[in-house]
């Protein structure tokens, strides 16, 4: 893993645990892939993969792209992490205790 994919797992750890830094390594070999793989990969349940990737969604650690199995009409969400976005994350984590401190 990358230097900004530790500075993610390590901040996994605030969102889930040893379970989300599993989910985040995961993602990380991975590149783009579904939560069932990433699932797989992280030795986690697919329910925990999914609350992880859904944490890291709200606060645009990871993106993810849409698609519909032709077969079964199930959506099919692929995972990909954001690890650019880990500055932008910090800095609003900043701004808002600091404002929170200020009132």
């Amino acid at each position: 893993m990358t230097n900004h994919h530790d500075d993610l797992a390590r901040l996994a750890s605030f969102f889930g645990g040893e379970e989300a830094i599993s989910v985040v390594k995961a993602l990380a070999q991975a590149g783009t892939t579904t939560d069932d793989v990433i699932a797989t990969q992280a030795n986690v349940r697919l329910n925990t993969a999914r609350k992880v990737l859904y944490k890291l969604y709200d606060h645009a650690l990871v993106t993810c792209q849409r698609s519909r199995d032709e077969k079964t009409g199930w959506f099919i969400y692929h995972w990909k992490l954001q690890p650019d976005q880990l500055d932008v994350w910090s800095l609003r984590r900043v701004i808002v205790s600091s404002c929170a401190r200020s009132a």
